[in-house]
């Protein structure tokens, strides 16, 4: 006798159609968490009674680097191959054979693990870059990309002093191996095969052969693991981006974690929908509309009031230009940006093995 009180299987044969509906939509309205820059920090808008003589650097601890509205880089005066670059802020800022000409250093005591102090030579060196209105932004990030680059490299791979330093720390710190270590492995090998063994390795015919069907019992379930994969890594659209903006490739960037404390400004060419309102002159977006380096302010005083109060110093406003945009406009929304004290900036790039890629 059949039981009338049994509860009746779900049907879950149209899961996948769900699960695929909402794969679509997951596709269409977010985004990848991608976002990657050289992180930069602004100099704050000095004070009116502030003497100008407070920010003199010794000539010989400055190095000047400046591009012109050709692309071209003159390290102090003199040109010089980008792919130089790197290895001269190197030197300068080593001065490994203490020239008189290059940047002097300062002895810092660093406390050691046995209580002594061990003193450093830390040098004084300071690298400015500077670039006229016509540069372009690529070559910029391409400048920042290589300067970044040599103080990566100088943090990694120390000075004689530095390594005498690590060696002696690791001789007061490190712990012994042990002298031997035996790695012991069994690899069993038979000449003879069971009959089970064989009979699981020969292929049999049987009827008429053919493809068996595909079982499609598990594919709610794949589907479902793909959309929770782009729940997680994905964030929703909030802007319709409306310039054109092919960002510069570099090596040294990094990314930027919470998005929910990053602020967007894209500046390029209106998208070809709107250049016969709005031209083709360079324009900046801020949310969903164009506008002036003047806005910006307020755009930032609305952007703060969406974090809460801990999170306020920790913005992070994202340059998204197009590498073909000109230094000048650039220029004209860092200023901006000083006044309105959002000093953290990142120059958005795309993260790349080597620079011509």
């Amino acid at each position: 006798m059949e039981d009338k009180r049994q509860i009746k299987e779900i049907n879950a044969s149209s899961m996948a159609d769900i699960a695929f509906l909402l794969l679509i939509f997951f596709l269409v309205a977010t985004t990848m968490n991608v976002d990657t820059g050289i992180t930069r920090q602004l100099p704050p808008i000095p004070p009116e009674e502030q003497i100008s003589e407070d920010l003199k650097v010794k000539e010989r601890n400055l190095l000047t680097v400046f591009v012109n509205s050709f692309d071209q880089i003159m390290v102090n005066r003199q040109p010089m191959d980008i792919s130089q670059l790197t290895g001269e802020v190197k030197r300068f800022i080593l001065n490994a054979s203490n020239d008189e000409n290059m940047p002097e250093k300062e002895d810092k005591p660093i406390d050691m693990p046995d209580g002594s102090t061990w003193t450093y030579p830390v040098s004084k060196g300071v690298v400015s870059l500077n670039s006229d209105r016509g540069t372009s932004y690529d070559i910029y990030v391409q400048v920042q990309n290589e300067l970044t680059r040599a103080f990566n490299e100088m943090t990694m791979f120390p000075s004689k002093g530095s390594i005498w330093l690590l060696l002696i720390l690791a001789r007061r710190n490190a712990k012994l191996l042990p002298k031997q270590c035996h790695l012991r492995y069994r690899n069993p090998s038979r000449e003879t095969l069971t009959q089970e063994e064989i009979e699981m390795a020969v292929m049999k015919k049987k009827g008429k052969g053919g493809i068996p069907p595909i079982s499609t019992a598990s594919l709610p379930d794949v589907i479902f693991m793909i959309l929770f994969f782009f729940m997680i890594s994905t964030s929703m659209r909030e802007t319709d981006v409306l310039v054109k903006a092919q960002l510069p490739n570099a090596t040294e960037v990094s990314k930027l974690e919470k998005k929910q404390l990053v602020s967007y400004i894209y500046i390029g060419v209106p998208i070809e929908s709107q250049q016969t309102q709005f031209g083709t002159a360079p324009r900046i977006q801020l949310n969903d509309s164009y506008r002036t380096p003047k806005d910006i302010g307020q755009f930032v005083a609305s952007e703060r009031d969406k974090l809460s109060e801990a999170d306020r110093m920790a913005m992070t406003v994202m340059l998204k230009a197009d590498k073909t945009t000109r230094m000048g406009i650039i220029a004209d929304v860092k200023m901006e940006l000083r006044h309105a004290n959002a000093l953290k900036i990142s120059y958005a790039a795309n993260k790349s093995l080597a620079i011509g890629n």
